[in-house]
Order: structure tokens, then C-alpha cells, then sequence
């Protein structure tokens, strides 16, 4: 019979597993095919929590308590009903070292993990070839997260919005190098989704190689504050989707700093740097670029706004300038910078 949270293993007090322990094979009713950890719990080594169901939340684990992921731990091929494929988290979640969340499954949000507290990546952890039905293919996140030093997210896949990261609510934040890589979404955000979340990115970090219908990196709407804030070397780069191939502003603010640039991305219509809708604000300051993207990939003729399709409002891009080197057409040579809509 398999229990209510905790299928392998129910925490209430410290809890360490080290070397190759191993969680595996195990079934829950609500959270924690695997473990539920209620109170500290860390995975280190190359300890792992694999092959784990449940019909509610957090497939591998459910956490409402601190859960430390250090070394090379891993938690793969998990599978829940409901959110958190890999691990559900209520608490307080760190990934370290070189620790992976990966080819879990979800069938609802958040393949690899579903994020309703603080959930902190560092070192080269990584969150990779998760799927989910609906939201956040890698994370679906409604609350805090940061990515930091060479964390990566990657080749993760959501049926709805944000094939990486799906930030429902709250601020996600990437630092140093890290990077929204090679995700893909059937709707918006191939990277990040952002519904009425702010997105920060940092230094160095990037959103790059995803694919959506819309956003092909960024897919972003919010109309209770939150937006899009891309500081210092940031970038978006090498995107793809039908419109906005780097981002696709629907509501709210875009805003480039420092030397953040939007590059090489690609839509198949319109803006393929950037397509800013009817109720989108985008600013560029400093030394921020739009370039060297391209609109009407397809060549039907139907498609406008190599650099920025523009139907909002925008403050300091320049045709020429700061928006320069972006083009029409697959093979195109005639500029096509920023347009604005009929």
C-alpha cells in the first residue's frame, strides 16, 4: 500500500545521505513518491532519489522543510500527477556543486521541479531534460529564485508556457554565467514565462538556443508590476518563434542596461529581436544593443521588425543605432530595425 507523503522515506528530523544511498521504486498517495522531508535533509555524494511516483506533488520529493542537494547527487526519472515531477518545494531547496535534477516528468507543472518558497541554484548545478503537461518544463516557479555562479537550466520541455522556467509569481534571478538553455515551450517563454513575476538578469547570464510560439527566450505579461530588467553583459540571444523570437513583451516594462544586448534570434512573423505588444513599455540605456536578429524567417513576406516589431510604447531605441544590423527575410540584407504596427 503506498503511503500518504513519503513513499521510500518520511523526514522528521536531520537527515543526511551520502555516497551512492539510494531512494528508488517507490509510490505516494499525495506528495513524495520517494521522500517527504519535513524537516533537513541532504543529498551529497552521488546519493539519489530516482524511478519514484505520486499522484499529488513532488514525484521524487516532497519538501516542507531545508533540502541541500552538494556534490553529485541526482534526482531523475520521477513522475507526479500534479506539480513537481522531480521535487515539490515548500521550503527551503539548494542545488550545489555539480547536484541534477533531470528527466523527471510531470503531469501537470513543473517537470523537474515546482518552486512555491526559495529555491537557490549554485556552482554547475543543473535542472535538465524534465517535461512538463503544462507550465515550467524545467521549473515552475511562484515565489524566489536565483541562479548563480554556472548554474544551468536546459533542454527541458513544457505543453503550455515556459519550457525552462515558468515564473508565475514572484522574482527569478540570473547571475554570473548562468543560462536558460536549449528549453522549449508549445506556447510562450521557450526560456522563461513570466505572468505578472519580475526577471532579472545579471552579469554574464544568458537565454539562449529555446523555441516557443511566442518569446522564443522571454515570453513576458504583467500588469500588477514585475517585468523584464536585463543589466550589465546580460543577453538573449539565438531564440527562435513565431513572434518575438528574443522576447515577446505583452504587458508591462522591458528593460535593457549596461552592455545587455538581444542578438541572433529568430521569428518566423514578426519582431525578431523583440515584439513589444500593445500595452509594453520597452526602454534601452546605456550601451544596450538590439542586433543582428531577423523577422520573416519563412520568406512568405508576411513578417516585419527584424530588430523590435513595436505596438507600445518606447523610450531610447534608436533606428540605426542602438537597434542596428537587424533584418528581414532568411538571407536578407536590407535592414529592418524597428517597425511600428499599422
Amino acid at each position: 500500500m503506498a503511503a500518504g507523503y513519503g513513499g521510500g522515506i518520511a523526514n522528521f528530523n536531520f537527515t543526511s545521505f551520502y555516497d551512492a544511498t539510494s531512494v528508488q521504486g517507490n509510490r505516494a498517495t499525495h506528495g513524495g513518491g520517494g521522500v517527504a522531508n519535513f524537516s533537513s535533509l541532504w543529498m551529497e555524494g552521488s546519493s539519489s532519489v530516482a524511478g519514484n511516483t505520486t499522484a499529488g506533488r513532488g514525484g521524487g520529493i516532497y519538501n516542507g522543510g531545508t533540502l541541500r542537494l552538494v556534490g553529485q547527487p541526482s534526482v531523475s526519472g520521477n513522475t507526479s500527477g500534479a506539480r513537481g515531477g522531480g521535487v515539490a518545494n515548500y521550503g527551503t531547496f539548494k542545488l550545489e556543486g555539480s547536484s541534477v535534477v533531470s528527466n523527471n516528468e510531470s503531469s501537470d507543472g513543473g517537470g523537474g521541479i515546482f518552486n512555491w518558497s526559495t529555491l537557490a541554484m549554485s556552482d554547475e548545478a543543473s535542472v535538465s531534460g524534465n517535461v512538463a503537461a503544462s507550465e515550467g518544463g524545467g521549473i515552475d516557479n511562484w515565489d524566489t529564485l536565483t541562479l548563480n555562479g554556472s548554474a544551468t537550466v536546459s533542454g527541458n520541455t513544457s505543453g503550455g508556457c515556459g519550457g525552462g522556467i515558468d515564473a508565475a509569481d514572484g522574482t527569478t534571478t540570473l547571475n554570473g554565467t548562468a543560462s536558460v538553455s536549449g528549453n522549449t515551450a508549445d506556447f510562450g517563454g521557450g526560456g522563461i514565462c513570466g505572468s505578472f513575476a519580475t526577471i532579472v538578469l545579471n552579469d554574464s547570464a544568458t537565454v539562449d538556443h529555446n523555441s516557443a510560439t511566442f518569446g522564443g527566450g522571454i515570453y513576458s505579461f504583467t500588469s500588477n508590476g514585475g517585468g523584464v530588467l536585463l543589466h550589465d553583459a546580460s543577453s538573449v540571444t539565438d531564440n527562435t518563434a513565431r513572434r518575438g523570437g528574443g522576447i515577446d513583451n505583452r504587458d508591462g516594462p522591458l528593460i535593457l542596461n549596461g552592455t545587455s544586448t538581444i542578438r541572433d534570434n529568430l521569428a518566423t512573423r514578426a519582431g525578431g529581436g523583440i515584439a513589444n505588444e500593445p500595452n509594453g513599455l520597452v526602454t534601452l540605456a546605456g550601451s544596450a544593443t538590439v542586433t543582428q536578429n531577423r523577422a520573416d524567417v519563412d520568406d512568405d513576406g508576411h513578417g516585419s521588425g527584424g530588430g523590435i516589431l513595436n505596438c507600445g510604447a518606447s523610450t531610447g531605441a534608436v533606428d540605426g543605432g542602438n537597434v542596428d544590423a537587424n533584418y528581414l527575410g532568411s538571407v536578407g540584407t536590407v535592414e529592418d530595425n524597428v517597425q511600428t504596427c499599422p
